[in-house]
């Protein structure tokens, strides 16, 4: 048809919407039926200009085509789709300014006609009769279509119907707003089609995409539903050919849409199926030159499987499943052969390198066959990965002792020597437990006597005592034979004959089965074992409860004896006894299944989509419907079998029950039984009825712009109202979360949300939502120029200040981060980055200008207090800068109110030691004051320094004064400070204990200090030594003047504070006097009383009346001469000091002790002579002047004493008479 022809056939209406669009934009619009798309079904032309030429031509009033008549026709009229309402709501101005320049034009799939001056064009979509949606009611469909339309484009359009019921659209705007607009009505007013498309089924994930994120992409480009088949429950495995290549079965795929969109759909889909990965299998390999082909631990495979981005299945020689019990055989095996997956052209290269590798493999390989015993084939596996060769086994079901070596001759010597070492290292014994005691069916006996073993751990216990390791089958149905392995076969035959001997003890008179359903065992084991542990000590046995998963009915008994028992002798005896005791238990046991009798089992068909509820989160709602884990009821859901009881059932030759998935199995006594299965159909039908509650659904739009803040992050808001309301809610076309990067949105752009549920709570979800979105409708965004050298402290620390804003304001506030070179991916190049200096402020209007007073206010602050400086100091001054716990440097900041910081200490080109940068920022004259401050410590610590001063110890304690009283005195003399602590590290004396020496007192300090201190200490300690005086002392008196353990020098020093030495020589030693042979004790029977000291009669009398041995020996000096005393000390302190000792010298001489005398007096009386608490003895050392030692250890009986000789005998008489008088008296007091 020609274009005169395409025009001709537009409605009146159309070409005279052309003739205006012509006038006003004064351009020719070339006609290009192609415009609506490539392959459309839909008819479109564009208008073209009745003149080539710029001029505007005037509207001809007279024409025909444009100003038809009234009149009638053949053709039956159709009502006009626009009246008077419809045509007000279709002339509305489009919705937001409409840009004059022109834009890029994006790939819309329609041809781009003509762009005029003002970058628009005008385009035409006719939408014939056959091709309309057909809509229910009298409502105006088309026209709501085309308001929204116009919305969310920004396009102007016309509306017009034919008389053939042709619906024609003029649509005005940009070249690409016209594309999506026609597209837009396609989509809202063309009748929907399905065609089936078919694809290969591996495809079919590839196609839905992780969740579904590829096909619901799809939906939404194309607006079509697609449908894909359900997945089967079974992957069936796909057909090989003899080429190795897949034969991959087809499915059929549903599209439902309008055709354009179908198309769009299928190609999307096509594009998916034509780069999606292919995947073949070698078959035609030999297995045995897998790991020629793989290489040591996979690495060429693993190397070829990256070169070519393939994704290779390389089968093992040999499975370590093989070894294990169970196992299929390797006939039944399915994953022999080599896959290969991959890109089309990947998987090519990969199979022609491994095709290469393979025939040179065949070509150059050789074998090696030795036989080496059956029980040492499974643990040579382990070894196997040492040999580069491969080493082949024969399957353990296989009885052949044959092992293979495959690989070149050359090498086939070093690996028979590695295979041979490494089986002649493992030692394997074996022990049947069936032919122990092959009586009556000794398979069940040998199953029996193993679980016994394992239970009581005794297997453990031969492992422990042997090193060697014990093996037993998984599976008793085959045998019960053990293997007792070791590297030293002596480990190996003793652990064997250990459990042989045990095993030989087992006898089967020993073991008994008491056989009681499975579903009573709880019962019978009772509350927490009561049961079973109170029949274990009753008569003296072991009970073996099969694990509930095993499904068996029979409890094992073996009888051990009463502890403390004892044996009986006979054989027959001990059979007799234990019989007696099994027959005993089993009974017991039966008989507590009988008591739960009552037991019953019912069973409910819920379907398993209700099972989870029944359940609860953790098995919440079902522990509370049975009443914990202790309850005696047991349900058990089909869908959540595992298998267990029927492989126990099968081993024991049993059938088990078949259970559906929607099956509930109850269990229990009667009643309960009864009462849960209630409680479960309640929940059952509440459910249900949930169900159909919850099937209200509500769809409404938000901007696209809010979609990210009402998913919240991570889904955070979504997620808190479905837990909350209860309901489904889903958003199409949303943002992933709040937070994700924003992509370019056009004002009018929507998402659909839609909310299932009841209808109460999908009303107030619905409500919740639109609050948001109205309180987001109030947001702004506002962004503040602050010089980025403020933004560290408008921030404050951890982001203090910031938070604070936010929160008092409710807004966001986000400061630019550094970006350095490099940093980033290229998901975020999109994303605009702030600027330095930018501060970007988001919220409400109201809290936004809040927030932006504030933060102007602190940053004219900051201005105000931003002044910085910086300057360095030594390192090893910061501690002494920054103080205890950052005290003195706290203090300096509050005095001053600046802010300061440290750098980490480091070097600098300019200083041979370890240097800090301080940085201070506040206000001018505070950070000079603060720095002043700083500098003013570094200085004090620059003077520092250390003096050590040798110091006779004998001056220290007067130097230090009572409590340290006349050294601080003395520090704060020279200057030093006045606090004590202080003070007392800048003069440190030594202490015992220390590695210091004693006569080093070290100072510490200021210099001009600690040089005054240390004259001030040698002149004291000059001082103190011109005021020393001396006397001298015989060496005889001595030891008398200095007191026991020299009281009389402490007497001194702590009265005084007077210091008495000898001038450098020791300290005389007084040597007691020992009589040449000491008197033995008589024992005299004295019975007790009291005594007093009489008159010089009733002496002689005593000593007569009880005669105790006694001798006296006349003491001899010792030392001869003298020793010098020399007295320290302040003068007249000294002097009092010297006198107290001169009295002290002409008293000793008065009273010099010259003879010694030894009584012997028997133990038990010598408490008569001490008296109570000494009072007997002191009256008599105070009465004779003597000096008596009365013995204290056991067996002693010498009394010492010393003294003149007439004194030493009238101690004597004194002793006698209290020892006389307390045996008339019986009172046994002095």
């Amino acid at each position: 048809m020609s274009t005169l022809d395409q025009l001709a056939n537009l409605p009146p209406s159309v070409q005279l919407a052309r003739l205006h669009a012509q006038a006003e934009e004064q351009v020719d619009f070339p006609v290009d039926a192609s415009n609506a798309g490539e392959g459309s079904s839909f008819s479109a032309a564009a208008v073209q200009s009745t003149s080539a030429t710029p001029r505007r031509q005037a509207l001809d009033l007279t024409s025909e085509l444009a100003f038809p008549s009234l009149g009638g026709g053949s053709v039956p009229r159709v009502a006009p789709m626009w009246g008077s309402g419809a045509t007000s709501r279709l002339r509305e101005a489009p919705v937001g300014p409409v840009s004059a320049g022109p834009r890029p034009s994006s790939a819309t799939g329609f041809n781009t006609a003509q762009v005029s001056k003002t970058g628009m064009v005008t385009e035409v979509l006719e939408l014939p009769p056959a091709q309309q949606q057909k809509f229910v009611g009298t409502k105006n469909i088309t026209a709501d279509v085309v308001k929204t339309v116009k919305y969310k484009t920004e396009t102007d359009i016309n509306v017009s119907t034919s008389r053939a019921g042709t619906i024609s659209f003029l649509i005005k705007g940009r070249v690409e707003d016209v594309a999506r607009a026609k597209r837009e009505l396609v989509i809202g007013l063309a009748v929907k089609t399905t065609v089936s498309y078919s694809i290969p089924s591996s495809v079919r994930r590839y196609v839905i995409g992780a969740k579904g994120s590829t096909l619901k992409a799809i939906e939404v480009q194309s607006a079509t539903v697609i449908r894909m088949p359900p997945r089967p429950w079974e992957e069936v495995e796909p057909v090989v050919e003899d080429d190795g290549e897949e034969k991959d079965e087809m499915m059929d795929v549903s599209i439902t849409g309008d055709p354009d969109g179908i198309k769009i759909a299928k190609a999307e889909i096509e594009k998916i199926v034509n780069t999606s990965k292919r995947t073949i299998k070698l078959t035609h390999f030999d297995p045995q030159y897998y790991p020629f082909i793989a290489g040591a631990n996979n690495k060429t495979i693993d190397q070829l499987a990256g070169e070519t981005s393939t994704w290779i299945q390389m089968p093992l020689l040999f499975s370590l499943s093989e070894w294990h019990d169970g196992a299929p055989a390797p006939s039944d095996r399915s994953d022999s052969v080599i896959v290969i997956s991959g890109e089309r052209e990947g998987v090519q290269r990969a199979r022609e390198r491994m095709e290469e590798a393979y025939e040179n493999a065949r070509k150059a390989l050789r074998t090696l066959s030795l036989m080496i015993p059956k029980r040492q084939h499974r643990y040579l596996v382990a070894y196997f990965m040492e040999v580069f060769e491969t080493t082949e086994l024969p399957p353990s079901t296989d009885p052949s002792e044959q092992v293979t070596i495959r690989g070149a001759e050359p090498q086939l010597i070093p690996a028979l020597q590695i295979v041979m070492e490494k089986a002649n290292s493992i030692h394997v014994e074996t022990l049947d437990l069936a032919t122990v005691h092959p009586e009556a069916n000794p398979q069940a006996h040998a199953r029996n006597m193993l679980k016994y073993l394992i239970n009581r751990n005794r297997l453990r216990k031969v492992e422990s005592d042997t090193g060697a390791t014990v093996g037993h089958p998984l599976q008793l149905e085959k045998g019960v034979v053990l293997e007792f392995v070791s590297k030293n076969r002596e480990e190996a035959e003793e652990a064997r004959k250990q459990v042989f001997e045990l095993a030989k003890t087992l006898t089967p008179s020993l073991f008994g089965i008491a056989s009681v359903e499975p579903n009573l065992h709880r019962h019978v084991i009772g509350k927490r074992g009561q049961n079973i542990n109170r029949i274990k000590d009753q008569y003296g046995v072991d009970i073996i409860v099969p694990d509930e998963a095993d499904n068996s009915a029979d409890i094992l008994i073996v009888y051990e004896g009463k502890e403390g028992e004892p044996e009986p002798g006979n054989k027959k005896a001990r059979e007799a006894r234990s019989k007696q005791a099994l027959d005993s238990v089993c009974a017991e046991l039966v008989k507590l299944g009988q008591e739960a009798s009552y037991f019953t089992t019912q069973t409910l068909a819920i379907p398993i989509k209700y099972h989870r509820t029944i359940i609860g989160a953790k098995g919440a709602t079902l522990n509370d419907i049975v009443g914990g884990p202790e309850a005696p009821v047991s349900v058990k859901f089909g869908s959540s079998r595992t298998g267990a009881a029927e492989r126990s059932a099968t081993a024991e030759g049993r059938k088990e029950m078949e259970v559906s998935e929607d099956t509930v199995l109850i269990r229990g006594p009667t009643e309960e039984v009864n009462r849960v299965a209630a409680e479960i159909k309640k929940i059952f039908e509440e459910a249900k009825q949930n169900e159909i509650v919850n099937s209200y659904t509500t769809e409404f739009n938000v901007p696209i712009a809010y979609s990210s803040h009402v998913i919240g992050k991570s889904g955070a808001n979504i997620n808190r109202l479905k837990e909350q309301l209860e309901v489904r809610i889903d958003i199409d076309g949303g943002k992933a979360e709040e937070g994700a990067p924003e992509r370019p949105v056009r004002k009018g752009d929507s998402v659909k949300v839609l909310i299932q549920g009841s209808k109460k709570n999908v009303e107030t979800a619905k409500e919740r939502i639109l609050d948001q979105v109205a309180n987001l409708a109030d947001q702004m965004t506002l962004n503040l120029n602050i010089p980025a050298q403020y933004h560290r402290s408008l921030i404050g620390l951890k982001g203090r200040y910031v938070k604070r804003l936010e929160e008092k304001y409710s807004v966001f506030i986000k400061f630019p981060r550094d970006h350095k070179e490099g940093e980033g991916n290229e998901a975020d190049e999109p994303v605009e980055r702030q600027r330095p200096d930018e501060v970007v402020l988001k919220g409400g209007k109201k809290g936004v200008e809040g927030a932006k007073g504030e933060l102007l206010e602190l940053l004219e602050w900051e201005k105000e207090h931003g002044n910085v400086i910086t300057f360095t100091f030594a390192a090893r001054h910061l501690p002494h800068v920054v103080g205890k716990a950052g005290s003195r440097v706290n203090e300096i900041k509050d005095e001053t109110e600046t802010r300061i910081d440290f750098s980490e200490p480091h070097f600098d080109s300019n200083s041979p030691e370890k240097i800090v940068t301080a940085t201070i920022q506040g206000t001018k004259q505070n950070i000079a004051e603060a720095k002043k401050s700083i500098l003013a410590i570094v200085g004090d610590f620059e003077n520092q320094t250390t003096e050590i001063v040798r110091i006779d110890p004998a001056h220290h304690k007067f130097l230090i004064g009572q409590s340290g009283t006349r050294i601080r005195d003395l520090v704060i003399k020279c200057g030093g400070p006045s606090d004590r602590q202080a003070s007392a590290r800048m003069v440190n004396f030594p202490r015992p204990g220390t590695q210091q020496a004693l006569d080093e007192v070290v100072l510490k300090g200021d210099r001009a200090v600690v040089e005054r201190i240390k004259a001030e200490l040698e002149r004291e300690v000059a001082e103190q030594n011109s005021r020393t005086r001396t006397i001298q002392v015989p060496r005889k008196y001595h030891r008398a003047i200095a007191g026991t353990n020299q009281s009389t020098y402490r007497r001194l020093r702590n009265e005084l504070n007077v210091v008495v030495d000898h001038g450098g020589e020791p300290e005389p030693k007084a040597k007691a006097p020992k009589p040449k042979k000491q008197p033995t004790a008589v024992a005299t029977p004295v019975n007790g009383g009291g005594a007093r000291i009489g008159d010089a009669a009733e002496k002689e009398d005593a000593a007569a009346e009880l005669d105790l041995p006694f001798e006296i020996v006349e003491n001899e000096d010792a030392e001869e001469g003298e020793i010098t005393w020399h007295f320290k000390g302040e003068k007249k302190n000294v002097e009092k000091a010297e006198k107290i000792v001169l009295d002290l010298l002409e008293e000793t001489k008065r009273n010099v002790h010259t003879h010694t005398g030894y009584l012997a007096v028997p133990q038990h009386l010598l408490r008569h002579v001490i008296g109570r608490g000494g009072s007997t003895i002191s009256r008599i050392r105070d009465r004779s002047g003597c000096r008596i030692d009365v013995p204290h250890g056991k067996g002693d009986e010498i009394i010492v004493l010393t003294g003149t000789r007439e004194s030493l005998e009238e101690a004597r008489t004194l002793i006698i008479e209290v020892l006389e008088r307390s045996n008339s008296n019986g009172t046994g007091r002095a």
